[in-house]
């Protein structure tokens, strides 16, 4: 039996200043994804490691744990589950955007930033990472994995 559920990208939006996160939640609503804001980053960390989000835009200077080291606690804990990361920060050093984009973040973006750029790079990154606007997932009860030719099939109602 299978179930197929459209549902919203979720973010994990990481930024501790109150006015930038507004109206940043008030661009992701209205391009379509389903933000939820974190304004220190050990709540932020947590939530990703739960596996709740497909994608993640972090600001770099949060209280109590920074962007960069929530990216790494959650490159620890997910490995190549990790959703996609997106800095959006005002540290616009060159050492700092090397820092995380060779650390394997997906993108940089240095604030201030527009909603039609903002809402590009998303796009362009869930594009990359084989994402759309919505996630599709798929549910099956009673499956088995094979494979064959190393292409996947899924069996509904294959038994042990």
């Amino acid at each position: 039996m299978e179930a197929i559920i459209v549902a919203k990208i979720k973010i994990a939006y990481l930024e501790d200043e109150p006015t930038m996160a507004a109206l940043v939640m008030e661009y992701l609503d209205e391009a379509g994804f389903e933000a939820t804001w974190f304004p220190k980053g050990l709540a932020c960390a947590r939530a990703v490691e739960r596996g709740e989000f497909d994608l993640c835009l972090f600001d770099w200077m949060v209280p109590d744990m920074n962007g960069p080291d929530v990216f790494a606690s959650i490159q620890l804990k997910l490995k190549e589950t990790s959703p996609p990361v997106i800095f959006l920060t005002g540290k616009g050093e060159d050492s700092d955007i090397v820092q995380v984009l060779d650390a394997g973040a997906d993108d940089y973006i240095v604030k201030p930033v527009t909603r039609p750029v903002l809402i590009a790079r998303l796009r362009a990154v869930l594009r990359k990472r084989g994402l759309g606007q919505t996630a599709v997932q798929t549910q099956w009860t009673r499956c088995r994995l094979t494979s064959q030719n190393m292409r996947f099939y899924l069996m509904a109602n294959a038994s042990n």
